[in-house]
């Protein structure tokens, strides 16, 4: 579905969404919606963006019958958060701000809400108000264990008078769950979180927790058996394919592990990331003709960014080390040094021949993803530029590293790329390449567009920085804020990026690390200029 197309209905759906709040008794104060239990048997496996829209779509259709089931509404919103974050957090904040009374707007908007305190002080209004909703109760809880540092005994209070509320509701018995797994009460908890899987077995946030008061009981087995349940009812979730592998390995039970990560990867063959991460795991564990296999796989199905293959490549850290290493063994061989002195550190220890064949054969597949690079250009930069925002963006003033102060107005007139950063991500080293290339080719001073990076961490953070940035090229301004600016310029995570016209409207906004960044930055930001209007 066209973004479009999603505003209409959340338009359609704002009387809806008024009409909640009322006195009458909900569907869903006592165990699982029947809505939400019919959408989880009709769709089992909502996890790439176009099976999200789907459910998105069908939990829409059901919402016009059923406006007053909040689980169906948060179901609705989690499906959405998949298909289309961004877009969905702006509207979501949009309905908060037009009906500050009504529950079910303020309740969804404060779950996606990036900025913890600023959630808290909402739902805590909220549960004032609605002191008997077991919903907002129990969502209330859940922002105290988030919130830094923890609040556990405020949680505990919550969570108890959610049970007394609603003593049968999953996300009550969950939450009770969670409260006492942190405080360290694994068998207490694991009966409170086998309650909310009982009636709430669809659930992998529940899922997880019921494993985790297994793991710290030392009931290995037992949370195998659970995950091992929940992804034959709804395979190939990414984050339970993720935890049930790490499990796997942990029991050096190998071959169940890549059967796992290979199914997955077969299972949405539109995701070539999914086979690039099998070949990453068989680079781990020593096995590079499976490894090249995969990542042959992972070019023919849409993933051929070379630049992250490059990167990872040379990181000594990364599964992919293994194939420098025979690059390296093969040159020098045909370089003619001793054999020993080409195999050295090699391990496992191969022969000339083996070395000289891995490297042939992972060279052809890396020409492959170069070759698919240049061939898809053009279809890429068509679809960088089909969703557009007509959103204005707020003015900011903040200080650099330099001490100076800099404001959004001091760029009128030109496209400006604002990189919205954390000292935490890990998707750093990948991004920062990119982002030079971008300035380098299209930001540098006199040119129509420019580039921020703007840190959200907050506090003194301004000597990290510079060690973290020494050496990586970051020749463009860095500017210091903390998370409120997240949620004025409506960012979920770091890293993204919004992309604005010279009117000072946001046109573009990319959610977390993309492969060829650099590139599509620049399509974005020319095509805001007068001239390619």
């Amino acid at each position: 579905m066209k973004w479009k197309n999603l505003i209409f209905l959340l338009v359609l759906a704002l009387p809806v969404l008024s009409s909640v709040g009322c006195e009458k008794k909900t569907i869903t104060e006592e165990g699982l919606s029947p809505q939400v239990h019919h959408l989880w048997l009709e769709h089992p496996t909502p996890w790439t963006k176009e099976a999200a829209q789907k459910a998105a779509d069908a939990a829409f259709g059901l919402l016009t019958e059923y406006s007053e089931d909040i689980q169906l509404r948060y179901y609705w919103e989690d499906r959405l958060l998949t298909a289309n974050p961004a877009h969905l957090r702006r509207i979501l904040k949009q309905n908060a701000l037009t009906y500050p009374d009504n529950l079910i707007s303020q309740l969804l908007y404060a779950r996606i809400n990036p900025n913890t305190d600023e959630a808290i002080k909402t739902v805590s209004r909220l549960a004032k108000k609605h002191s008997k909703e077991p919903f907002t109760i129990s969502t209330l809880a859940l922002f105290y264990l988030i919130s830094a540092p923890p609040e556990y005994d405020q949680a505990e209070i919550l969570a108890k008078r959610a049970l007394i509320l609603a003593p049968n509701l999953p996300q009550s018995n969950h939450v009770m769950a969670k409260v006492l797994l942190a405080r360290q009460k694994a068998a207490e908890a694991e009966e409170y979180a086998r309650k909310a899987y009982e009636t709430y077995p669809a659930s992998f946030e529940i899922v997880a927790t019921l494993a985790a008061c297994y793991e710290a009981q030392s009931k290995l087995k037992e949370s195998i058996t659970l995950l091992q349940h929940y992804n034959a009812g709804h395979p190939n979730n990414p984050a339970l394919v993720n935890a049930l592998a790490a499990r796997y390995e942990a029991m050096k039970q190998y071959d169940r592990m890549f059967e796992l990560l290979r199914s997955r990867a077969e299972s949405v063959p539109e995701d070539g990331w999914a086979w690039y991460d099998l070949a990453r795991t068989y680079a781990h564990f020593q096995n590079p003709d499976s490894s090249i296999a995969a990542l042959n796989h992972a070019v023919d199905n849409g993933f051929y960014d070379y630049h992250l293959l490059s990167i990872e490549l040379k990181d000594e850290q990364n599964p992919f080390f293994l194939f420098w290493r025979y690059l390296k063994t093969a040159q020098n061989l045909q370089k003619g040094l001793p054999l020993r002195e080409a195999l050295d550190n090699l391990e496992p220890p191969v022969d000339h021949t083996i070395a000289s064949r891995i490297s042939a054969d992972f060279s052809k597949a890396q020409k492959r993803m170069l070759d698919a690079q240049r061939s898809s250009k053009e279809e890429r930069m068509t679809a960088a530029l089909v969703d557009t925002l007509a959103t204005p963006a707020p003015d900011f003033s903040l200080v650099n590293l330099e001490g100076d102060t800099v404001s959004l107005a001091d760029y009128k007139g030109e496209a400006v790329v604002l990189h919205f950063h954390s000292l935490n991500s890990q998707q750093t080293p990948y991004i920062l390449p990119r982002l030079r290339g971008f300035y380098i080719t299209q930001a540098t001073p006199g040119r129509d567009s420019q580039l921020l990076t703007i840190n959200i961490d907050g506090g003194d953070v301004a000597s990290d920085l510079r060690s973290s940035f020494d050496g990586k090229g970051v020749l463009w301004p860095v500017l210091l804020a903390d998370q409120s600016i997240l949620e004025e310029f409506d960012v979920i995570e770091t890293p993204s990026f919004i992309i604005i016209d010279p009117d000072g409207q946001i046109r573009y906004q990319i959610e977390g690390y993309i492969p060829f960044l650099d590139e599509t930055l620049g399509w974005m930001s020319k095509s805001l200029l007068p001239e390619n209007k």
